[in-house]
């Protein structure tokens, strides 16, 4: 009989995920550095660093790099043999650069708008690559070291929990600390670099001591040594199983959807509130605070009945708090702090706990049904569609953002940003709706 996880198993594989925050940092700032709302640019003197038109370009010549080393690192964790850990040697491999090209972002070369293009192109390929050398493996973990449904949805939650917080610090703190900065005297740029280092920093040694104390080497089911071997191409055939392709479909159009809302936070306060950015870190609070409050519901939900119900049921409150905060958010607080809640309530599960659970369980059955190790692949590619999901929403953001505008972001831009929010995430719910529950 194999030997339960322990807690301490579930703590240290939580904090690894502090990666996340990097992730944070860059859905918050990255598109706000270089494309500031047309009040920043007022109170801080600053500009808009590059068109909208090359902005976009650039991340989609970065996502282009990310796509193809999303399922090229699954497949070679799949088939490593480190000592270390199949899955940790990657994330120790990934995680400085990671932390490094962050930091580069905000000291992009300005000498000419192609200049700066290249420039942001490069740094965000480093950073995607590294950021699927770190993610992927230690996504790949859950079916590793679960032996049964019970332990992996435990994983799962454990690493909802910490990607929660790791999100929430910098989405919470960060507007906190670049607004005091500010505030002594600080210009600007000097801040966000500042806040960006400190950040960075902290997430890269969190993750290096979560490798180093969860022990995968120890701990790990074997199942590269018993799976039968198969090569490249064909670990990539199992795309092509209906199931799994309407869960990677609902996967992308859901974090489409709500990538954008909570890159509209942001934009939202200070162009249709008129509030400062410090004041952004109310509603996502709010948000992560009830989704922290409805993990343990949704844990127990997910024992009672079938992970795809509980999804669809959380789509469905993310779409109709997103509605409320087109038509009723502006027009009281309490209206404004009740939709956000309620998108808290859905994101809980959706964006939390089910993508690494519901995808633990097809790998392993994949691995039951045809004796194939694909973890690492099969991570790889949600990897690579959520960073997809990630580039669909800065395109469209960057590009919706400032409609009816001279540059920066306007009211009219921000609420189209959410319609077609809406509109993504009623392709994820008919997607999730269509898929079965077995593979």
């Amino acid at each position: 009989m194999s030997k339960r996880l322990t807690k301490a198993t579930y703590f240290f594989y939580g904090l690894g995920v502090a990666y996340f925050m990097l992730d944070q940092i860059f859905n918050q700032w990255i598109q706000y550095f270089y494309l500031p709302s047309e009040k920043a640019i007022a109170d801080y003197g600053i500009s808009v660093i590059m068109p909208p038109i090359y902005l976009a370009i650039a991340f989609v010549i970065m996502r282009f790099v990310d796509a193809i080393a999303d399922p090229i690192v699954g497949y070679m964790s799949d088939n490593s043999n480190s000592k270390i850990g199949r899955r940790s040697i990657y994330m120790l491999i990934g995680i400085i650069p990671l932390a490094l090209s962050m930091i580069a972002f905000f000291y992009p070369l300005t000498s000419s708008v192609l200049i700066t293009t290249l420039y942001l192109a490069f740094v965000g390929s480093v950073y995607f690559v590294a950021y699927t050398l770190v993610g992927g493996p230690y996504n790949a973990l859950i079916p590793d070291l679960a032996t049964n449904k019970e332990e992996r949805l435990n994983l799962s939650t454990s690493q909802s929990v910490f990607r929660l917080v790791f999100t929430a610090i910098p989405l919470i703190l960060s507007p906190v600390i670049l607004s005091n900065m500010i505030k002594s005297g600080m210009n600007f740029i000097t801040a966000i670099r500042i806040m960006v280092t400190g950040f960075s920093f902290l997430s890269a040694v969190i993750v290096i001591v979560s490798v180093i104390l969860l022990k995968e080497n120890k701990i790990a089911v074997k199942k590269n040594s018993d799976a039968k071997k198969i090569n490249f191409k064909d670990a990539f055939s199992y795309l092509k199983n209906k199931e799994i392709m309407l869960y990677f479909i609902g996967f992308f159009f859901f974090f489409s959807g709500f990538n954008i809302i909570r890159n509209s936070v942001l934009y939202y306060v200070t162009v249709i509130l008129g509030q400062s950015e410090k004041a952004a870190s109310i509603p996502t609070t709010i948000l992560f605070v009830v989704s922290a409050l409805f993990f343990p519901i949704t844990q127990a939900l997910c024992k009672k009945f079938d992970y795809r119900k509980i999804m669809l049921f959380d789509l469905a409150l993310i779409i109709f708090g997103t509605f409320g905060l087109i038509f009723l958010g502006a027009k009281s607080k309490l209206l404004f702090f009740t939709m956000f809640s309620i998108v808290g309530a859905g994101v809980s599960g959706s964006a939390f706990i089910f993508p690494p659970a519901m995808l633990s369980e097809i790998s392993t059955k994949l691995y039951e049904k045809y004796n194939v190790s694909v973890e690492g692949m099969m991570f790889g590619i949600q990897g690579l569609f959520l960073k997809l999901a990630l580039l669909l929403q800065i395109v469209t953001t960057t590009l919706v953002l400032p409609l009816g505008g001279n540059g920066g972001a306007t009211k009219l831009g921000v609420l189209a940003t959410l319609v077609i929010a809406i509109i993504f995430l009623i392709i994820s719910f008919l997607s999730y709706f269509l898929k079965k529950s077995e593979i």
